[in-house]
């Protein structure tokens, strides 16, 4: 995963949002009694921290994360408007020594580039400092909503790996049932011409003597049209649809559009293939993605079905277009 798509956390995956302003002074306590969560700690510095947060984003939401170490515990910062993360935040020590540092208060974010870190760690996304105010500029700085092009993209290798899945069990079957016939055949060092032979005179309906290379042919011939079929009917042409309410409550599509799912990569990389189209409302959202999203909204999450899409959540959606 890289820098850029490490801190995607889709917000359906934390616990209920937490309402800093009814935390007290007792923050264990809280989080024992409201969040049955005992073995997290919520350090004052950290409430006070998120409360800057919520100043300068009044709409945002926090949302409990797991810890680096009992007192490290992450807040995710996030909006109802969409269905991601902007980043997180958190007080502790976040060091990669065993010495012990002094706390300080974190901020997490793909637009942070810390060179400190190894690229691969994920300290290369953090921003750490003692300092509250320098904090909670690094948090208005940094913490920043996803585009859809960014969530097309951070997404994309979960719809690429299923398409190209299906590809590959296609394959796998044919092969299997071309080294079965091939198995039965193997007195000539010719297989493949062989095997087309036999193929041809079983479609001309010739019954093989021997019952087990008949079977194998016919079950040969049936994968090869199966295989056929689903390759005639498996769009490569896929729209990225993330579905959110914006600030009236109202529904609004941000689409994405790519040419071909299987040449999104399968690893995260900085470059990405999805490329942003439009938004749209209920009234104006087109035919083609409007039934796509009807029947992918009836499946559960990370189902992919040839020919209509793959489902990520209840917000994200990959739509095969014609």
């Amino acid at each position: 995963m890289s820098r850029n798509d490490r801190s995607l956390t889709l917000v359906n995956v934390l616990a209920d949002p937490i309402d800093i302003a009814e935390i007290g002074s007792d923050c264990n306590k809280h989080f024992e009694e409201q969040r049955h969560h005992s073995h997290y700690m919520m350090p004052i510095a950290l409430r006070d921290f998120a409360a800057r947060v919520q100043k300068a984003f009044p709409h945002c939401k926090f949302g409990l994360g797991g810890g680096y170490g009992t007192r490290n515990t992450r807040l995710h910062v996030y909006h109802d408007t969409s269905p991601v993360c902007m980043g997180w935040i958190s007080y502790g020590d976040f060091t990669t020594t065993p010495d012990e540092r002094p706390s300080k208060f974190a901020v997490v974010s793909r637009l942070i580039n810390n060179g400190s870190y190894d690229y691969s760690s994920w300290q290369y996304n953090l921003s750490a400092t003692t300092n509250l105010d320098k904090a909670d500029k690094n948090a208005r700085r940094y913490l920043r909503p996803y585009s859809p092009e960014e969530l097309a993209n951070g997404f994309s290798s979960h719809c690429a790996a299923e398409y190209q899945k299906e590809i590959s069990e296609s394959r796998s079957s044919v092969n299997g049932k071309y080294a079965t016939v091939t198995s039965l055949t193997s007195t000539t060092g010719n297989g493949a011409a062989l095997v087309h032979e036999l193929v041809q005179l079983y479609k001309g309906g010739h019954m093989f003597h021997h019952a087990s290379l008949h079977t194998a042919i016919g079950e040969l011939v049936t994968e090869v049209d199966t295989k056929k079929d689903m390759d005639n009917t498996r769009e490569t042409r896929m729209s990225m649809v993330c579905v959110s309410p914006d600030t009236n409550g109202k529904q609004v599509y941000a689409v994405c559009n790519v040419d071909n799912i299987g040449d999104a990569p399968l690893y995260h990389k900085d470059t990405g293939k999805f490329t942003f189209s439009a938004s749209y409302t209920d009234e104006d959202l087109p035919a083609e993605l409007v039934g796509g999203l009807s029947t992918l909204s009836i499946l559960e999450d990370n189902q992919y079905v040839r020919g209509v899409g793959y489902r990520l959540n209840a917000s994200i959606f990959y739509v095969a277009r014609d």
